[in-house]
Formats: C-alpha cells, sequence, structure tokens
C-alpha cells in the first residue's frame, strides 16, 4: 500500500469515530441531540460531521445553539504543531485557494438563515504551537475565542500582529466584523492518539446500549456501517433510525439505565466530556482553569478549585441520593471524596465509566461477599535520613518508573516509597466493581495508618494511575492520612516522571 494512502485512511477512521462519539448522545438521558449527520454537505468544510439539536443548547457566551458544524482534521505525525497564520493559508486544510479562516467567512455570508445560531468546529490532532498567541485565544472551556485577549493591545501588540494579519487576509475594514466571524468558530486540539480513541468510544457505546468493539478485530463494524449508509445516501440520523440500522447490523444491545439517583456532575476537562449538562440535573466546570489538562495558574487548585467544589457539595441535600460523574482530574475526585466523607451524612456514589458501561459504584454489603484482587506492597528506600512516604497507586497502569524518576530528580525529602499493584497487575479491569473498589481504598488507607509515628510527623506524597471511583472512595478517607500531597501526571507530554504537585491537605479553613 502507497505510504500516502495511509494517513488518508487513518484519517476517514478518525473522522467515522468522531461521528459515532456524537450519534452516542442520541441515545443518552436528558439528551438534547436530535440528528447526526456524516459528511453532510450543507456547509463546504465543516460537513464531516454534524449536530444538531431540539430543544437547542445554549453556548459559551449564553447564546442559543441549534447545531454544530465539525471539520475534522487527521495528523499521523505525533506532536505536530500549527500556528494562527496556518489559519489563513490553504494548504492547511488540504485545499488549492481558499484558507480555513475564508472557508468560516464564506459560510456565514452564504448562509439563507443568518439569524440562525450555529457553531463551527475544527477539530484537530495537531495542537497550537506553544509559542504561538493563538494558543493564549483558544478557550479551554468550549474551545471558543477569547474576545478580550484578542482585542487587548494596539497595533504593534502581538495580538495586533494578529488581528491585522487577519483583517487583511479577509479583506475586513473593521475588527467589529473580526469579532463576527469568529464568534462561532470554536477550535479543539487532542493528543489522544487513534487506539485511545477507539478505547474511548467503546465505552460510550457500551453506555449507549451498543455493543462494543474486540480489540482483536481487525475491521471496525461501526466505521464500516457509516461508510456503507454513506453509498446509500443516508447521511443524517435520529435515535430511532440510527438504532434500526444498528439492530439490522446486530450492534444493538439495549440500554440499562441508571437509577432514579440524582445526577450531579464535575468536569474539569472538556475532551469527551462536552455532553455533562445534559446527563445531569446539577453539575460545574473547572474546565476554565485549565489548558487541556495542564493547569494554567498553579495557585488555582487553592485559591479556585477547592473553594468551588467545597461550595458545589456543600449545597447537597442529606434528604436526596446522589450519583457523582467525575470527568476530572484524579485530584478532583480525591478533594470531592475528602468533603464527602461518610461523616457528611451524604447518600452519594461515583458514577464509574467501565467496559459494562456506566455503572453507579454505591458499595453494597447485603450480596454475598466475592473474593476480590487485593492489593501487593512492594517497599523501596530512597533515603535514610528523609522524613516522607510516597505512595505510588498502579491501577490502570504500571507509574513504578515514573514515580521513582520524579522522586529522584526532585528535592522531596522521601525516605521510602510505597508501590500499590492490584492482583496480578494493572488494567482497565483491575477493580471490579463499587464493593471492591471501596476495599481497596480501605486497605490503603490501613496501610497509610500503619506508618510509624516518625513517618506520620513527614508528609505523604500520592501518585495515582487508576479510575476516579477509587480515588473519590480514598478521599473519603483522606482526613486520616495527615499532610499530605497529591500529584498530577502531564498527559501532553508523556514525558517520564512528568508529575506536579496539585492538592496539599488538610484543606486550610476559610
Amino acid at each position: 500500500m502507497s505510504n500516502a494512502v495511509i494517513p488518508r485512511i487513518l484519517g476517514d477512521d478518525y473522522q467515522a469515530c468522531v461521528f459515532w462519539l456524537k450519534a452516542c448522545e442520541l441515545f443518552q438521558e436528558h439528551t438534547n441531540v436530535s440528528k447526526v449527520a456524516y459528511e453532510y454537505d450543507k456547509y463546504k468544510g465543516f460537513d464531516d460531521v454534524v449536530v444538531s439539536y431540539d430543544p437547542y443548547i445554549t453556548d459559551e457566551f449564553g447564546n442559543p445553539i441549534e447545531a454544530d458544524y465539525y471539520q475534522v482534521k487527521f495528523s499521523v505525525a505525533h506532536g505536530d504543531y500549527f500556528t494562527y497564520k496556518d489559519l489563513t493559508d490553504p494548504s492547511f486544510i488540504n485545499a488549492d485557494s481558499i484558507s480555513f479562516l475564508e472557508r468560516l467567512y464564506q459560510t456565514q455570508q452564504n448562509d439563507k438563515h443568518p439569524n440562525r445560531n450555529f457553531r463551527f468546529y475544527l477539530i484537530t490532532t495537531k495542537h497550537i504551537h506553544p509559542n504561538d498567541p493563538l494558543r493564549k485565544l483558544v478557550s479551554n472551556n468550549g474551545g471558543e475565542i477569547r474576545f478580550k485577549d484578542l482585542f487587548k493591545g494596539g497595533p504593534r501588540s502581538e495580538m495586533g500582529k494578529l488581528r491585522k494579519s487577519w483583517l487583511k487576509h479577509l479583506h475586513l475594514s473593521n475588527e467589529e466584523e473580526l469579532h463576527n466571524i469568529l464568534r462561532p468558530l470554536r477550535i479543539e486540539t487532542s493528543s489522544d492518539k487513534l487506539e485511545k480513541m477507539l478505547s474511548i468510544l467503546n465505552t460510550n457505546l457500551i453506555c449507549s446500549g451498543l455493543k462494543p468493539v474486540e480489540s482483536s478485530k481487525q475491521t471496525h463494524p461501526y466505521f464500516d456501517l457509516i461508510r456503507s449508509l454513506l453509498k446509500k445516501q443516508q447521511k443524517e440520523f435520529t435515535q430511532k433510525s440510527l438504532q434500526k440500522w444498528c439492530e439490522k447490523e446486530g450492534l444493538w444491545k439495549g440500554l440499562n439505565r441508571l437509577n432514579s439517583s440524582t445526577q450531579i456532575g464535575i468536569r474539569s476537562f472538556y475532551r469527551w466530556a462536552g455532553n455533562m449538562e445534559h446527563e445531569t440535573e446539577q453539575m460545574i466546570c473547572l474546565g476554565k482553569y485549565f489548558q487541556n489538562r495542564y493547569i494554567k495558574d498553579k495557585t488555582s487548585w487553592e485559591e479556585k478549585i477547592i473553594p468551588e467544589v467545597k461550595m458545589f457539595l456543600s449545597s447537597l441535600n442529606p434528604n436526596n441520593t446522589y450519583d457523582l460523574q467525575l470527568d476530572s482530574h484524579c485530584s478532583i475526585a480525591y478533594l470531592a471524596g475528602y468533603f464527602l466523607d461518610p461523616k457528611s451524612g451524604i447518600n452519594i456514589a461515583p458514577i464509574q465509566k467501565s467496559s459494562k458501561g456506566k455503572e453507579v459504584w454505591r458499595p453494597n454489603w447485603l450480596h454475598e461477599e466475592q473474593s476480590y484482587p487485593t492489593w501487593t506492597e512492594t517497599t523501596i528506600m530512597v533515603d535514610p535520613l528523609g522524613t516522607d512516604v510516597a505512595l505510588a497507586i498502579s491501577v490502570r497502569h504500571d507509574i513504578t518508573a515514573d514515580v521513582k524518576f520524579y522522586v529522584q530528580k526532585t528535592s522531596i525529602p522521601v525516605k521510602k516509597i510505597l508501590f500499590f499493584n492490584v492482583g496480578e497487575g494493572p488494567s482497565a479491569m483491575a477493580v471490579k466493581d463499587g464493593n471492591h473498589a471501596w476495599l481497596l481504598a480501605d486497605q490503603i488507607a490501613s496501610r497509610i495508618g500503619s506508618r510509624t509515628f516518625e513517618e506520620r510527623q513527614g508528609k505523604l506524597h500520592i501518585f495515582f494511575a487508576g479510575p476516579n471511583g477509587l480515588m473519590f472512595f480514598l478521599g473519603q478517607l483522606g482526613r486520616a492520612f495527615g499532610s499530605s500531597t497529591l500529584y498530577e501526571y502531564d498527559y501532553d507530554t508523556r514525558l517520564q516522571g512528568a508529575y506536579e504537585p496539585s492538592l496539599s491537605f488538610p484543606i486550610k479553613q476559610t
């Protein structure tokens, strides 16, 4: 096969994956998604995927949105970057004469219904160059343009030069016109490889009543289905029509809805978590404090995130039962558990996405006890003169090497590292259910409590790779851990030992 063909095939798979991730929302409870389309050529350049809403949703500025139009751009090379100038270069979108910005402009100029409210998305596996001013303009909340930053500074400033470039390219006479053209634009970048995207898609398929795809399969039945339907000019789908086609192909399992508890949520990253507003009755979004998964200002952990999470959770009613969706950093899942410890009086359990779909991990000891895999503990000494203990918990994947590297390259006074692995080793299936997660958290808490008197005078450093449901339970027990600090891994760079401290406990009283 020609090397030029491979990127095109992978790009088609990536587009199909985005379509099915959006299509899964048709089957979710409380969804506003009414139709999803594939290669729907209403607006040239934004025809890869289309999502329609009925009733409408509101965007990041509070405006009603009837539909979202997506252009999906896939790049084979990991670490590819683009700049604000690329948006004026036709080759960026593999075009001969029309740039991305010109296409965005023409789309709005040619719209026969200019009063309708749409968003136009660029989804790309490329990242904005870290030194380019565009990086400061794209919001991590929903990918919208930060107009306060765009129109800041004079003509010689960094943003002034960017504005001048775009105004000249689009032949615009004033900045108000530029504002109107950019208002519906959204830019989403992702470092997720196609393999990880397929894993995310499998979880969403299961949660939507559709059969997952075995990793051993050489072909993808959902991608084949949508391409086959495209040949028949079947491009637009409702929940009913798409379910019919999935049933015909043997891909439909049926929905297993969550119980009648009040659904609430905490979100700190937007990637594949954008539907939380429609799946919960109450939620908070902390995405404004992050660029992708990386925190913009380290002081926000203590000064912004802790107070917002505390205020949100303090409004819960002890007479209600809650299911908590956590599309968040593991530190925030721990923080939620910390505020909702067993003494809080709130009946709450985390919702965990797994190979079984969405499960409410509410421990239930009325059923017959199972024999669950337990922890395997390994200890290594780092510095006999150290005062602290590091805890490395490997559930989803092994973080042993990363934690060793981080502890050795930093100046934190760690005496020893406690490594914990579940059963036969890390995997997506290591934690079986809510009962198992609670038992594992309790076992960790017992081990932390057994530290020597001298060790308990020092700090506990917690590194974690596993389900947020387990981290939530660990947080519920965290008040007994003494002085401790959590760490987040930088998934953008994926460098060895790429950890940063996040939250520290006990929390200062405000």
